[in-house]
């Protein structure tokens, strides 16, 4: 029997945990808490974000973060006021763990080791008196009575609040496969269907396969459905062997069917009148020079330059003035809105994150508890919400945790809540 039962023992839910239990301390008062961890060990996926660094936030205001979470920004508004970046920040430096700035406001430990963040939370834990159960997945939640009742392979836990952060479905290999949509649809919470976000994606006809490991800089993006723009953005892209990468194509990829078109600016450019006077001024004093180089000097490497001129039906040596009307256009649209067919986005196995998940409208955006089911709490990647790359996802774990802790102290009368410092 617990006061507090997480489901979970990610960075969301181990950091709900903690500010439960921080904050009924601050009113003098105790709450039993217990996590309920599948794995052997907790925060798995956490140990492995960032390449394994641990990419923890991001810098920059926090009015800023609202706009990297694709439509669902605005729910976190609350949550990344009452524990902004700064404030994460501040939690893990006062206890030891010394960040750095990287990357165009990536925020990592100094030591490049996610193993160091998870090691905080583990011995805050252990010295707030909270019980991590591992090896013990949660297989049934139901309640009577106002009292929750979650059962496991071999044992039944009652408590008085429950927080699902099981988590989404990516990366399934570290123990994410969806198990809270069925226990939160099961007390009658609408699931938003899960599908893949911050993933790759694999190009019908791809011809930049021999491109493999370059990249553009800041590019910027448009995808068209049903000649249509659908989405836009900007970012960095990378070639791979079957496909697109890089943060530009990992934050769009939320919003990308198959089918669709993306059309990317390589120059990082568009096609305008000074951009053509600008090429064609290029073209024209360069006579005999070859193709290839005038569209390197754009900043593209050789392997790209061949391979636009391939798709425009030129050989690698042809020479600038070679170039007819007809194909200086062509060659113009592709260096301005080379388009790419979407044959299929990466799946759960690739992607970083679950864009889907507990319909927010449902949810108390103040407190992260249930419209519906009173004492039930929700934190992390389990509600509808992913956000861009570069420490924004970690960023709205910790905070979605720290408001479901704060709402499960004030759901048990606490009267004085306070951020966990």
């Amino acid at each position: 029997m617990f006061d507090v039962l997480v489901l979970g023992a990610g960075p969301a839910g181990l950091f709900c945990a903690l500010q439960a239990a921080s904050a009924a301390r601050s009113a003098g008062r105790r709450l039993t808490i217990g996590v309920l961890e599948k794995n052997s060990g907790a925060g798995r996926k956490l140990l492995l974000s960032g390449s394994g660094r641990c990419n923890l936030t991001h810098t920059g205001p926090a009015a800023d973060f609202y706009t990297h979470y694709g439509e669902n920004g605005k729910f976190l508004k609350a949550c990344l006021q009452a524990f902004p970046n700064t404030s994460l920040t501040a939690y893990f430096e006062s206890r030891g763990v010394r960040l750095a700035e990287l990357e165009n406001g990536k925020v990592f430990p100094e030591s490049g080791k996610s193993g160091d963040v998870l090691g905080v939370l583990l011995r805050e834990c252990r010295e707030s008196g909270i019980e991590i159960v591992h090896k013990s997945p949660a297989v049934a939640l139901s309640i009577s009575q106002s009292l929750f009742s979650v059962k496991t392979a071999d044992r039944v836990f009652a408590a008085g609040s429950v927080v699902i952060a099981t988590g989404g479905k990516s990366y399934p290999a570290t123990g994410s496969s969806g198990d809270g949509y069925g226990m939160a649809a099961g007390l009658g919470h609408r699931i938003t269907a899960p599908r893949p976000a911050l993933a790759p994606v694999l190009v019908k006809d791809y011809l930049f396969g021999g491109c493999a490991g370059n990249s553009l800089k800041n590019s910027p993006l448009f995808l068209y459905r049903e000649n249509r723009i659908a989405a836009k953005g900007r970012g960095d892209v990378l070639f791979t062997h079957q496909g697109l990468s890089g943060p530009g194509i990992l934050d769009m990829s939320r919003y990308m069917k198959a089918g669709d078109e993306i059309r990317i600016s390589m120059t990082g450019g568009s096609r305008d009148e000074n951009f053509n006077r600008e090429f064609l001024s290029r073209v024209s004093a360069g006579g005999r020079k070859k193709l290839k180089a005038i569209i390197a000097s754009y900043g593209l490497s050789e392997a790209v330059s061949v391979t636009l001129l391939e798709f425009c039906g030129l050989s690698e040596d042809a020479k600038a003035a070679e170039l007819d009307s007809g194909r200086r256009s062509r060659l113009l649209d592709a260096l301005c809105a080379m388009p790419f067919i979407i044959q299929s986005t990466g799946g759960f196995e690739t992607a970083m994150v679950t864009a889907g998940g507990i319909c927010l409208a449902e949810v108390n955006p103040k407190t992260m508890e249930s419209h519906l089911v009173p004492g039930l709490f929700f934190a992390g990647e389990v509600l509808d919400i992913d956000g861009d790359t570069g420490g924004y996802n970690l960023q709205a774990a910790f905070s979605t945790g720290w408001m479901a802790g704060t709402g499960i102290a004030l759901r048990h009368g606490n009267t004085q809540i306070v951020p966990s410092s």
